[in-house]
């Protein structure tokens, strides 16, 4: 019988932890999904009934899909913005009875940044989502994690609210946040996520993963991959050259770059 390797065991027990925790919970639900729905909507509703809104809202009354319909309105951003810039300062049991580990930003229509609270529990079934897909992903080609995977993300540290919350992008909360075991099959380091200059970091993207055996693309946005590709055929002769030297063109590194933003790229004169 041949040996499992370090990263074989890694590998595996990947693949069985995201099948257990999250791929087999999935599917049973999708067999009664207006059931499965119903139970989570409640589930959120009894997390939250002694909050403000929870309150306002006679959440402990909400028993069904129908109850919750006729004591909750159509809300939009702009109608929870007042109880969300509250939560940015720092006021607790607003809206979520959890307290945010952050904000997430998007950017609204009429151009004013939006504060999309992160909590515990919200992270937790943001998680669920993408291991869902990524069991799916693993399962159906088994030969992905045996190279690196190319994990598209932001900075999720662009600055503090007024109640010293972190706000940014939530992407890059994840990749960080992931243990070590996990991080090894990313092809980028962290740093990568932090700058700010898209020029500079659609570049050092590339240069890292030109120079490895990436087997995945991961992104919460495709035209980002149309964009690689236009930033990869701009800068063709300039990669050829650092991946040919093992270098890296200074014009395409933020002023004190990190360290781990060049390590590990070495000289490949094929």
């Amino acid at each position: 019988m041949k040996a499992m390797t370090g990263g074989t065991t890694i590998q595996n027990a990947l693949r069985l932890w995201l099948r257990y925790s999250n791929g087999d919970a999935f599917e049973e639900a999708t067999r009664h999904p207006a059931e499965a729905q119903e139970r989570k909507l409640l589930e959120i509703v009894n997390r939250n009934k002694g909050t403000e809104y929870g309150r306002e809202r006679d959440f402990a009354r909400v028993h069904s899909i129908k109850d919750f319909q006729n004591a909750v309105p159509r809300n939009t951003y702009e109608s929870l913005s007042s109880s969300i810039h509250r939560m940015t300062r720092g006021e607790r049991n607003v809206l979520t009875a959890d307290e945010p580990l952050m904000f997430a930003t998007t950017s609204g229509t009429t151009g004013r940044a939006k504060y999309i609270p992160v909590t515990p529990s919200y992270l937790k079934e943001y998680s669920h989502g993408i291991n869902v897909h990524t069991h799916r992903v693993f399962a159906d080609y088994r030969d992905i994690l045996g190279g690196k995977i190319l994990a598209s993300s932001s900075n999720d540290m662009e600055g503090r609210t007024e109640g010293n919350l972190p706000f940014g992008a939530i992407s890059g909360y994840m990749t960080r946040t992931q243990p070590e075991s996990i991080r090894s099959f990313f092809a980028l380091p962290q740093d990568v996520a932090m700058i700010k200059n898209i020029d500079q970091k659609y570049y050092l993207t590339l240069r890292h993963a030109l120079a490895k055996d990436v087997r995945c693309l991961l992104t919460p946005n495709p035209s980002s991959l149309l964009l690689l590709a236009e930033k990869m055929n701009l800068y063709s002769q300039e990669l050829i050259h650092d991946i040919r030297t093992g270098s890296v063109n200074p014009s395409f590194l933020p002023e004190n770059p990190a360290p781990r933003l060049t390590a590990g790229l070495r000289a490949d004169p094929r």
